[in-house]
């Protein structure tokens, strides 16, 4: 419903002077109902029992071509934009571009990383590359390592190559961070992986010094859905055994 009547190309307005930045966009009149699914729309997202986990297994191929779409529109404003009112949209411009470069979707991806190919934005960058790079940098560094597609991680390299041209100080700064911070969160899942075992192993003593009542046997794991369900079936199996 609300991809067929709200992802639509919106009637141009009757009147010369319409701001598209400044004045309410022209609905369809034979689509009267289209404000309304965008409220509904609106109300779903602001939801508390809204998961985005789950959202996101609705979002198809069109949805991904109006990011891409979005992209462009944001390039085309960059272009003609004056540095100071730039720097005034620093912080929330780059961390969305650090969150499409990270996208699942390659397509989204790649076009958030041709943004280093437009000189005049790259000039924008290089003289606030103090404080674009912090922002970019963790997402750039773990895509080059991680990334499925081969044309993300090259795009990536030229980008990270480029941050190093414009601040190599900064650019080995962020890098020495970046790996402390990376060494110290791979210790503690490792410490926590460690401690999930001995919990583990004292719950199977536990069992082994107290027999279990046939009738109602102990849970070894932690009680948790996916626990729960394992659970669930191997007394489904153990029933249909007897």
């Amino acid at each position: 419903m609300v991809s067929k009547n709200i992802f639509r190309v919106l009637p141009p307005s009757d009147n010369s002077e319409f701001d598209p930045e400044e004045d309410e966009p022209t609905l369809e009149v034979s689509w009267p109902h289209l404000q309304l699914v965008y409220e509904l729309f609106l109300r779903f997202l602001e939801s508390p029992d809204f998961q985005a986990s789950i959202g996101k297994k609705y979002i198809d191929q069109r949805f991904v071509l109006n990011e891409v779409m979005f992209l462009g529109e944001v390039e085309e404003i960059l272009d003609i934009i004056e540095p100071e009112q730039f720097k005034k949209i620093i912080d929330p411009l780059f961390r969305q571009l650090a969150k499409c470069v990270s996208s699942p979707h390659f397509q989204v991806a790649e076009r958030a990383l041709y943004f280093w190919n437009n000189e005049y934005i790259l000039s924008l960058i290089e003289d606030t590359s103090a404080q674009v790079m912090p922002i970019m940098f963790p997402a750039l560094y773990r895509i080059s390592k991680e990334h499925w597609n081969q044309t993300i991680v090259a795009l990536v390299y030229n980008v990270l190559k480029t941050f190093m041209e414009m601040n190599g100080k900064l650019f080995d700064e962020l890098t020495s961070t970046y790996k402390m911070e990376r060494q110290k969160v791979l210790y503690n899942r490792e410490r926590k992986r460690e401690k999930d075992r001995e919990d583990l192993w004292k719950r199977l003593e536990q069992l082994e010094l107290n027999p279990p009542d046939a009738n109602n046997p102990p849970r070894i794991f932690p009680n948790t859905p996916l626990t729960q369900f394992i659970q669930d079936l191997f007394d489904a199996v153990e029933l249909a055994l007897l």
